[in-house]
């Protein structure tokens, strides 16, 4: 068996071959070679020997000392039956050497899970704000800087927007918290941004992201972004980064993971149809859901409660333009005075919006106006502007908008008892939504009044497929320019709207050119002459 490894094809069968025969699994065999067999000729830190290199060394064994690996193995696999529940039921340790020069935790022992079940779920596992000790203070201070910083030679890129930084913030502790769960570490004072240094920690990590919390491409993608993020931050001060980090390794293999979700990602989305997200409770189709928002308008006229004017108000508010979950969640109300005089004379609305990073709701020459500076697309696109016609198309709306933020907002606040903020829509308890209990706000809503949980983002892929759709009575939708302008009114593109949210089947986006073809037969003209 062990002769067939000299090209990479014959170590893959010798490997497979001697899983097959003890019955484990390719990490534990690994690992148990490399302790077993090889630990004489390893040095404390030095990288692990791959396949090729572990198979040869093991053909150079002595008959007793390959039954000493082979009686390991078996005792393994014996004894790992028993522990098969246990949070972290096969370890290994790897020496972590610090890539800074001003930093005195010297080696970091990581610790890592190599198994994972899917009983080990837990709902919040993100490193706690009160965790984060002061080095990580600092690295996360130095990382905005660098990525906030509107010039800095070492970045190659354009800065991020405040938001952006935020959100791969998030995914950063979410990856620390992980660490912190599994005892990676001996002390939560050694947490740091080096950690991302250890891809086989973040590797550790993303199976656990699959096999436990099992999440989509599109969500692991986000993970590996920030990664990246990180990675090019740690690889700042490289003699010869090359161009866009092509020389600094780490920064290669997170990339090249990241390219492999994103494009998974997008086979995934156009594979899911409508009526497979209906199967799975989580499809609504668009006159379904302006049905649910006017029975929500309904429950508020008939109970004129804070309560149900708040849930109405954003129902209606996505029904009035399906706009991304941060954009909404984000609007922060300013009267039309306090705008005017904040700004002074010497600056637009739009350019105030601008300054201070805002989701700008406010009046401008008495009509209720959008300002929008925190979206995906303000690199691109600049401050979008949006106004709502009180006489015609967004009658209820702006009548909600009134009512709430004029009357009953201000008297949940005080009532709650919480320090005053302009953030339109809150809480229960009258505090600002944080971004992933806004999504789980917004889609359990939508379910208490529907049965189908979904949220901002299906809600744009709703209004897309039936835009496109043979159901739209309006012709008006081949048209590409009013394709562009509603591209525009959601902050996407036309290709981005044909590509992620038209969820419509096959047949039902070939149904109008099968029609045409049909139409445009010569042999039916033909007869039909005749």
């Amino acid at each position: 068996m062990y002769r067939e490894t000299a090209g990479g094809a014959g170590v893959c069968v010798a490997m497979h071959d001697l899983m097959q025969v003890l019955q484990v699994e390719h990490s534990v065999l690994m690992e148990l070679l490399q302790r077993v067999s090889l630990e004489p000729y390893l040095e404390c830190g030095q990288e692990m020997l791959n396949e090729t290199c572990l198979l040869f060394v093991v053909m150079q064994l002595l008959p007793e000392q390959l039954a000493e690996v082979s009686s390991a193995i078996k005792a393994c696999v014996a004894n790992g039956s028993d522990d098969e529940e246990d949070v972290t039921p096969t370890r290994t340790v790897i020496k972590l050497k610090s890539r800074r020069v001003d930093t005195e935790q010297g080696e970091i022992e990581i610790t890592l899970p190599r198994h994972f079940s899917r009983q080990q779920f837990t709902k919040q596992y993100a490193l706690r704000e009160y965790d984060i000790g002061p080095q990580l203070q600092r690295d996360l201070a130095s990382l905005e800087e660098f990525w906030s910083k509107p010039f800095c030679s070492a970045r190659q890129g354009k800065p991020v927007a405040s938001t952006t930084f935020a959100k791969r913030r998030e995914r950063i502790l979410c990856f620390l918290g992980f660490l912190v769960m599994y005892r990676c570490l001996e002390d939560r004072d050694q947490l740091t941004l080096l950690l991302y240094g250890e891809w086989r920690a973040f590797e550790s990590y993303l199976c656990y992201l699959k096999e436990v919390r099992m999440l989509s491409a599109a969500t692991i993608s986000e993970s590996l972004t920030a990664a990246v993020f990180v990675s090019k931050w740690l690889c700042r001060e490289m003699d010869d980064p090359g161009r866009n980090f092509a020389n600094a390794e780490l920064v290669c293999r997170y990339r090249d993971w990241r390219n492999q979700q994103a494009s998974m990602a997008i086979r995934e989305r156009k594979d899911e149809t409508w009526d497979e997200l209906r199967e799975q409770g989580r499809w609504l189709h668009w006159h379904e859901y302006c049905a649910a928002t006017q029975r929500m308008k309904d429950k508020f006229e008939s109970s004129q409660s804070p309560k149900a004017l708040h849930d109405a108000l954003l129902l209606a508010m996505f029904q009035a333009l399906p706009a991304r979950s941060g954009e909404v969640r984000l609007l922060e109300y300013m009267s039309e005075e306090d705008v005017r005089a904040a700004k002074g004379n010497h600056m637009t609305f739009r350019q105030f919006a601008e300054r201070e990073k805002l989701n700008l709701l406010t009046k401008r020459d008495g009509k209720w106006t959008m300002f929008l500076s925190q979206y995906k697309t303000f690199r691109h696109q600049g401050v979008d502007v949006t106004e709502f016609d009180s006489q015609h198309l967004h009658v209820d709306l702006v009548r909600l908008l009134e009512l709430w933020l004029l009357e009953h907002r201000p008297a949940v606040l005080v009532g709650a008892g919480v320090e005053q903020h302009r953030f339109v829509f809150i809480t229960r308890g009258g505090k600002p939504f944080g971004e992933s209990y806004f999504s789980e706000f917004l889609a359990r809503l939508i379910c208490k009044l529907t049965g189908q949980s979904v949220g901002a983002n299906l809600l744009r892929s709703s209004f897309v497929s039936y835009f496109y759709s043979e159901s739209n009575p309006s012709e008006e939708a081949t048209s590409p320019a009013v394709r562009d302008s509603v591209a525009k009114a959601m902050r996407h593109s036309v290709r981005e709207a044909e590509r992620t949210y038209d969820r419509r089947t096959p047949l039902e986006k070939k149904r109008k050119g099968m029609e045409m073809i049909s139409r445009a037969n010569p042999l039916e003209a033909r007869m039909n002459v005749h």
